[in-house]
């Protein structure tokens, strides 16, 4: 399979390293990995929203099922094809009727909320497991000084 081959290469590329600290140096190290054809990288760092706010700022509600609010846990297939209506499917099935949501005609919207930003970039990180968390700050003296920040500003999770 074309993938084991390219783990295998990013491997291979990893072991001459002897020490690496940050993202940026195993990006650099991917790149590296293939010289005929590089891997294209791309950080999603910046690529993840929550969508967790999502249906209380648009103001989805399903009007057909006793104002029951939208779920987008039960939904699997999304399809917008113009500013407002939202259409979805609770299956990848593809005789299955659209369900058609159009929040412009929905008068209840928040006026407050209009230049809200409808999907906001997750910024904040995860914290890590309370074993790992304390086995990296034992290993911090032994970081070079440059590397230093990133790991003092992680945060420690409960075990």
């Amino acid at each position: 399979m074309d993938s084991d081959r390219d783990f295998a290469a990013v491997e291979t590329s990893i072991r001459k390293h002897q020490s690496i600290y940050t993202i940026d140096q195993y990006i650099s190290i991917m790149a590296e990995a293939r010289k005929k054809t590089p891997f294209n990288i791309t950080r999603m760092a910046d690529k993840f929203v929550d969508i967790k706010e999502l249906p209380r700022k648009l103001g989805l509600v399903d009007r057909k099922k006793t104002n029951e609010k939208f779920s987008f846990r039960v939904v699997r297939w999304i399809q917008i094809e113009e500013f407002g209506i939202t259409k979805y499917r609770y299956s990848f099935d593809e005789t299955e009727n659209w369900t058609i949501v159009d929040i412009r005609k929905q008068r209840n919207l928040d006026k407050r909320g209009q230049n809200e930003p409808l999907l906001v970039n997750v910024d904040r990180s995860r914290p890590i497991g309370a074993n790992k968390f304390d086995n990296i700050q034992e290993q911090i003296p032994f970081i070079p000084e440059n590397f230093k920040g990133f790991y003092e500003n992680l945060r420690r999770g409960d075990d």
